[in-house]
């Protein structure tokens, strides 16, 4: 049997650690598409994340932004992979309270 009074003093930190890194790579993408606006490349998130959009979009409109484009897309995979770590680890604490204090 698990304290469940002990278990803030894991979730929260584990929160922190999460949102913090999801904020990091937030602000990552946001520089990124920035940079990129300025240099005139004109972006939208499907042709960012969808492999097959994103190499007719470097090839045919903008190879010499190749790797700057490359790089924002693994920026936002990995905050779309944080969001989807953050919901299943908010809700598996939710399960593992709820049953686990009846």
């Amino acid at each position: 049997m698990v304290n469940l009074s002990a278990l803030p003093l894991f979730v929260l930190p584990l929160v922190i650690l999460i949102v913090g890194i999801n904020i990091y790579f937030r602000l990552r993408i946001m520089r990124g598409f920035r940079d990129l606006h300025k240099k005139g490349v004109q972006l939208n998130p499907a042709d960012v994340l969808s492999a097959e959009a994103r190499e007719v979009l470097v090839t045919e409109k903008y190879p010499q932004h190749k790797e700057e484009i490359k790089q924002l897309s693994r920026h936002l995979g990995l905050s779309l992979k944080m969001i989807a770590v953050t919901v299943l680890v908010m809700l598996g604490i939710f399960l593992f309270t709820y049953f686990n204090h009846s």
